[in-house]
């Protein structure tokens, strides 16, 4: 049998070329398939996410709001609010949790002076952070005493925010607040507010920022998990009209003392910036 003549070298390298060009022409349209398919799943979660933002701001603008200066008054809404969470809490720990987020709010809501923020910090049983943790917050320690550094710092805290930073009035009923209890673990510290549907108006939409403080309290959740394999937590979440007008949401995140036998602050988480209650 006579073998099959080969095609000369030129017409193989051409035959070459031309898969090659076959296959590169095939990725690019593949490619160019995904990039569409992408670009198309992009734009929908876009126009999904703006449309849930604009239910979530639309929710916010339909609360009844009212101010916040009195926290008997204030105490008195949150006392209704729906709890959630698969830990219950004694109704102790519920009316001591209300009491101090009341109070709280309340300072926040009419800028009380730095003597009546510290005497209520200190009344329970916070203190001051060491001079190195108040330089991470921003606080110059070789300004002077504690007191002294934390009170310019509070002050620096609110020229900067302006009456962005300050919540002028809060929901006016109970369905504008909800109170979530959980048990903290070292793996599981429940460092986020509760997860709600983009439609609630105390839902977090978008970003949001947490405001540790410069005070810190010996049964903290930190100093508990150190000795301890869990804690209660609180989660009490809310909105606010702040001074420039907008309405954000905003969680505040609490540990139940169980020496003291109350609530101590963790964190306040407010939606979008600036936070509530920076520097207080």
């Amino acid at each position: 049998m006579r073998p099959r003549a080969r095609p000369p070298a030129g017409a193989r390298a051409g035959r070459v070329r031309r898969v090659h060009v076959l296959i590169v022409a095939v990725a690019v349209v593949a490619a160019s398939v995904v990039y569409y398919r992408a670009a198309r799943s992009d734009a929908g979660r876009d126009l999904e996410f703006e449309r849930g933002r604009e239910a979530h701001q639309a929710s916010l603008a339909s609360l009844a709001m009212r101010p916040a200066s009195d926290p008997q008054e204030l105490e008195s809404r949150i006392s209704g609010a729906r709890q959630s969470g698969p830990v219950p809490a004694s109704r102790e720990q519920s009316e001591k949790l209300q009491r101090v987020v009341a109070e709280f709010l309340a300072l926040c809501s009419r800028e009380a002076p730095a003597d009546e923020i510290g005497a209520w910090r200190r009344s329970r049983g916070y203190g001051l952070r060491p001079d190195k943790e108040l330089s991470e917050f921003g606080a110059d320690p070789a300004a002077g005493p504690p007191e002294d550094v934390w009170r310019k710092y509070l002050a620096t805290c609110r020229e900067s925010l302006g009456s962005a930073g300050v919540p002028a009035t809060f929901p006016s009923s109970p369905d504008g607040y909800l109170v979530a209890f959980s048990q903290a673990t070292r793996t599981n510290i429940a460092g986020a507010p509760p997860r709600l549907g983009i439609a609630s108006p105390l839902a977090f939409v978008g970003s949001a920022t947490s405001s540790p403080s410069v005070w810190v309290h010996p049964e903290s959740l930190e100093a508990q998990l150190s000795s301890a394999d869990q804690a209660l937590c609180a989660w009490v979440c809310t909105a606010a009209e702040f001074g420039d007008g907008r309405r954000r949401p905003v969680a505040l995140k609490l540990t139940w003392a169980p020496r003291q036998r109350d609530w101590v602050l963790e964190s306040v988480t407010t939606g979008e910036q600036p936070p509530i209650g920076w520097g207080y």
